[in-house]
């Protein structure tokens, strides 16, 4: 959401993103940040509910470096890429920290090629 928030002014001249409900008008651009605070606070009562360290850790990193995405790391051609798969691997690693169950090296590794 921060990414679409940020974003508005292009998407608007983008034939098919201009369909995005912040880029159309459809949801106005302070209920998305409101959303997105309420959103934030609920990740860090779910992460606290979950009782695991290790998921706090990864969801306290997946908001940090998608956040730096947002603002500055998707310019990076080669480097977007890189940062999109890491994301994508942290909601795997994120998924059995949450559910105290270990991920196996083998779908570590097909994630990781997959992404």
């Amino acid at each position: 959401m921060v990414n679409d928030l940020l974003d508005v002014a292009a998407d608007r001249k983008h034939p098919t993103k201009r369909n995005r409900p912040f880029a159309f008008g459809e949801l106005p651009i302070p209920v998305g940040l409101i959303l997105e605070v309420a959103l934030l606070a609920g990740g860090v009562a779910f992460a606290w509910l979950c009782g695991s360290p290790q998921f706090s850790v990864i969801l306290a990193l997946y908001f940090l470096v998608s956040n730096a995405y947002s603002l500055r790391l998707k310019y990076e051609t080669l480097l977007d890429v890189m940062v999109l798969s890491a994301l994508y691997t942290g909601r795997v690693l994120a998924g059995g920290a949450a559910a105290n169950v270990p991920i196996s090296t083998w779908l570590l590794g097909f994630s990781i090629f997959l992404f």
